[in-house]
């Protein structure tokens, strides 16, 4: 399988660490070998990447697309798309045009889309509406060239029907997976110590802390916690302290480190907006480990099938948790979260190839 993605470990990115992924799964349970294709210029390319070839493309050209893909083996090309990962303004032009040409030259190519984002949606003094309708244009090309078409959200796949004007096109929707490790037996919260886990990308640890300290500090005195602990990139602003809790500090981890930090937490904070928490990787993260996810007060979304209350504790709740909620809570998210593995993506992008 040919695999288009915006970059590449030890990149730091979200979309290209889920193809590494997949592919690693792919390979391990399938036997199918991914050849790359990096579509960020400024990718610090290496030909080889844990025994997969990759090659960058130059100058984000449509030619050079197209040619590379008519001149791989395979003919199924698997395109992990989210707009910002390939333009600057996330409108990939190039991109679509260069699979336009590959599949004139390659009628029997066969074209998979993991949409991981759409376009922008913004009132008309916001700059990013001017680029949303560009973004749409990319988008729904994509959507329309695309053979199988698979996203992260219930609602993203009501306007992928109507942009790929196709209602027989058949849209499959997971939920993203966890980039940092699935245990196979995640233990009982009673057996873990009374952690919170912040961790994500400076922005998102950024708003927790500044906007949603409150709430924070609230879940950490309902909940017993005697220490928080920050994941992720350094930003001045990380507090010492969380009202009497102590905050550990402890950057960047390994994938595996996380994961071993994340196994022996109870509980882990995610302030993401509401209705969109099925594609956000520290929500998966937390749910993969049997952990108690905690909301900010105004996540009340039902959507893709989380439910609050069910499988996230949400702060805004009057009374405190009784000793038995968290781990049921925990328990039904990890449930949740068995329909949509790694494991999951893996067959259905493998069964693909059939």
């Amino acid at each position: 399988m040919i695999q288009i993605v915006p970059a590449l470990p030890p990149a730091n990115n979200g979309v290209g660490d889920y193809g590494f992924a997949v592919a690693r799964a792919m390979r391990n349970s399938f036997g199918v070998q991914t050849q790359f294709v990096v579509g960020d210029d400024s990718w610090d390319y290496a030909e080889k990447v844990d025994g997969f070839t990759a090659r960058r493309v130059g100058s984000r050209s449509a030619q050079s697309l197209a040619e590379m893909l008519s001149a791989a083996a395979s003919r199924t090309v698997l395109l992990q798309l989210s707009g910002y990962g390939y333009s600057a303004r996330g409108c990939p032009f190039w991109l679509l045009q260069g699979l336009q040409q590959w599949k004139r030259k390659q009628p029997e190519g066969r074209l998979i889309t993991m949409f991981h984002e759409l376009y922008a949606c913004a009132p008309p003094w916001r700059k990013t509406f001017w680029a949303g309708h560009a973004q749409r244009m990319v988008i729904a090309g994509i959507a329309r060239l695309s053979d199988a078409v698979v996203t992260n959200l219930q609602a993203y796949r009501c306007r992928l029907e109507r942009l790929a004007r196709s209602p027989k096109k058949a849209i499959d929707v997971l939920a993203v997976p966890s980039n940092v490790g699935e245990p196979v037996q995640p233990s009982d919260l009673s057996a873990r110590t009374k952690s919170m886990v912040v961790f994500g990308l400076p922005a998102s640890r950024q708003r927790a802390y500044a906007e949603r300290m409150g709430e924070l500090q609230k879940a950490c005195e309902r909940l017993g916690i005697t220490e928080v602990q920050d994941v992720g990139g350094h930003f001045e602003a990380i507090p010492g302290r969380i009202g009497r809790v102590p905050v550990s500090r402890h950057g960047s981890m390994s994938a595996c480190e996380l994961s071993a930090l994340l196994s022996q937490s109870m509980a882990g904070f995610v302030a993401y907006s509401p209705g969109y928490m099925a594609k956000s990787g520290v929500f998966a993260a937390y749910c993969a480990h049997r952990m108690l996810p905690v909301m900010p007060q105004d996540g009340r979304s039902q959507s893709d099938g989380i439910r609050c209350g069910t499988h996230y504790y949400n702060v805004g709740v009057a009374a405190p948790l009784a000793n038995r909620e968290p781990q049921a809570i925990a328990d039904l998210a990890w449930e949740w979260y068995q329909g949509h593995s790694l494991q999951r993506h893996a067959t259905v992008f493998a069964t693909s190839l059939k």
